[in-house]
């Protein structure tokens, strides 16, 4: 497992390397500090050098491009309250109406709320003979109920599924 370096060892090896012109010696002595299985790769010493000689310092610089506001809690909580409010809302139509890119409204539904998309998948085919089946279990659970007084509470109903006699399910307005 590969730890990051604090900036004190990074200081240290690019003075090393300054003093030493050469990676083999810088990596001998950083085993000799470090124990014998420590490793420190040679494009790892010569960055942190030519970043002391450029900057004056092995801080890391920051970083070009666009700032990432996915994880800021303002725009976690419009997530949340855009789609708890229509959870059928699709991202795009989502982004034009709060002005967020489609990438950050996924990555805090992704990251941050731990919303996974899914679609159905159609395995089973009802056949006339599973009316039986359904009788069976219909009663299993008015038996559990008895037992288990909270047990419907704990279940969304829902009867909003269209259902063709052709067999024909259209998915794509399905959304979850």
């Amino acid at each position: 497992m590969n730890k990051r370096l604090t900036v004190q060892d990074r200081a240290l090896i690019a003075t090393r390397y300054e003093m030493w012109p050469s990676v083999v010696e810088v990596q001998r002595w950083w085993r000799s500090q470090r124990g014998k299985h420590a490793t420190l790769g040679a494009k790892t010493i010569k960055n942190g050098h030519q970043k002391l000689m450029k900057t004056g310092s092995v801080y890391d610089t920051e970083r070009s491009g666009r700032p990432s506001i996915s994880g800021s809690p303002e725009v976690v909580d419009v997530v949340r309250e855009t789609f708890t409010r229509s959870p059928e809302t699709s991202i795009r139509k989502t982004s034009l109406e709060t002005d967020l890119t489609c990438y950050g409204i996924h990555s805090v539904l992704k990251t941050e709320l731990h919303y996974r998309a899914w679609k159905p998948h159609l395995v089973q085919q009802i056949f006339p003979e599973d009316c039986d089946i359904r009788m069976e279990f219909s009663e299993i659970m008015l038996d559990w109920k008895d037992d288990w007084p909270e047990l419907f509470d704990n279940i969304l109903w829902s009867d909003e599924a269209v259902f063709h006699v052709g067999g024909f399910v259209n998915r794509h307005n399905c959304h979850y």
